[in-house]
């Protein structure tokens, strides 16, 4: 996790932790906030079902799908 968190990775790490063991109840557990730290796999498949479904003329190069608030530094 190191290498995508860089310097981000020890407060990552404790907000995950945070998140699994149902202690935060804010803005990173709210999918409608701009700090939202973690996807839902449903979020993940909306996303390639848009790319799938992205017309024949239409060339699609690269997809990112990441949460807001999710710390990654790459």
């Amino acid at each position: 996790m190191a290498g995508i968190l860089g310097q981000n990775t020890v407060t990552y790490t404790e907000a995950m932790m945070a998140i699994l063991e149902g202690q935060v109840q804010d803005d990173r557990v709210n999918p409608d906030s701009t700090a939202y730290a973690v996807l839902d796999p449903g979020y993940i498949a909306d996303a390639v079902i848009t790319a799938i479904d992205t017309p024949w003329g239409v060339s699609l190069g690269d997809i990112t799908v990441r949460a807001a608030g999710d710390g990654y530094i790459l």
